[in-house]
This record gives structure tokens, sequence and C-alpha cells, in this order.
């Protein structure tokens, strides 16, 4: 059977869930999935991405509720097996924000992008709001790293509520806001191993490419 899978979200009955529902693409039937793991709090306008290496999804950010009158910015990384149906914790990016997108460019490797930050904080990199953020996630290292963006851009990349999609492994990215409604789309497209001809290049390279040596001796 094949599932389509909805996790967290908020209800105007029933606030903030922090269920996971799957449906039935077969059967066309729903059902709320019990889950287990790491206690993980109900929110929205956070990022999903299904990971082929791991098999897993990978939560990000979004507003979480703390209590029934608190409800904060989440930095916060969770993983989800859809087969074990169970969540754990990973590291979090350090970077709060909600209605940005993150996709997998390549098997281990996402790619958060945008988003809303609320202010501008010391590791919202001069963002106010509408953040022109790349992030990466390293899913074997369980580690974070910030993409710089090139310093002659003339285009103001920074913003939320946009979508994106990899296709031939190149990211797209369309629409948002910004203070008012976009409609370009942005091409990232990040580096190959191919190029590299050294170990120590391969150790050097930017976030963004996944490198890995393979020393071979006869």
């Amino acid at each position: 059977d094949f599932f389509m899978i909805i996790i967290f979200g908020h209800s105007p009955i029933y606030g903030f869930l922090n269920t996971v529902q799957e449906y039935n693409l077969g059967t066309r039937e729903w059902r709320v999935v019990t889950t287990n793991g790491f206690p993980v709090k109900g929110g929205y306008g956070h990022s999903a991405s299904y990971d082929e290496l791991t098999e897993k999804i990978y939560v990000h950010g979004g507003i979480i509720s703390e209590s029934e009158s608190q409800q904060l910015l989440s930095n916060k990384l969770y993983s989800y097996d859809p087969k074990t149906h169970t969540w754990s914790m990973l590291t979090s990016s350090g970077i709060a924000r909600y209605l940005h997108t993150a996709n997998f460019i390549s098997h281990g490797l996402m790619m958060v992008f945008g988003g809303n930050t609320h202010n501008d904080t010391s590791h919202s990199f001069g963002a106010k709001c509408y953040s022109m953020d790349l992030l990466l996630y390293d899913v074997i290292c369980d580690s974070w790293h910030h993409q710089s963006m090139p310093s002659d851009l003339q285009a103001d990349l920074s913003r939320f509520g946009h979508t994106s999609e990899v296709f031939e492994k190149r990211l797209y990215i369309y629409g948002g806001f910004d203070g008012e409604m976009l409609s370009d789309l942005l091409r990232f497209t990040p580096g190959n191993c191919s190029t590299l001809e050294h170990v120590d290049q391969c150790l050097s390279t930017l976030p963004g490419v996944k490198c890995i040596w393979d020393i071979q001796e006869g």
C-alpha cells in the first residue's frame, strides 16, 4: 500500500496538533497513527522532508505550543520513522523559523531555505523577518552548516511561504512573501565532487556537497 502522511498542524477546534495521520491511497481511508519515541510537541508552519537514504521524515522548525498561552518559534529537528512510527530528537539548527522549506538535495543532505524569523537575531545573518538563510543538515553526521550566498548576487532572496522542489539535483524555489507577493523562480545548483582531484579538496569543500574520497590500494 501507498500512504500520504500528514504531520502536525493546527485546528480551529483542537488547536495545536501533535498527531500523525495516514491516508491509504489504495483503500481511501484515514487513520491517526499511534506513535512512540520522543514526546514531540504540536505545531504548524514547519517543514517535513523524506530522505531515501535513511527512509525517515525530517521535521524542522515551525510554531509550537509550550502551553495554552505561549507559542514559540522552534529550531528543533526531529526524525520520524514511518515504518516503526517512532520519533527521535536530533541536533537543533539553532535558528528558529517557520513557513520555510526543506528538501533533500541528495540522499542524506537536507537543504533548508528561507522562512519567517520574526526578528533580527544573531543567527539570522542580517535578515529581518524574511530570511534568505540557506542551511544544510547532514543526516549521517547529525550536523548543521550555513551556506553563504554570493556577494555579487543582485536578487533579494529573503522570503517565507514559498515552495521548493528538487529536480535533476537542483533546488528550485518559487514565489513567497517578503512584504509583497513574489512570483520569481530561483535555482540553486550544488557543487560536483567529480571536479575534485585530491582528498584535501574533498575535505575542504563548501556545504552543499556530500563528498566521500575513496582511497583504494592496489
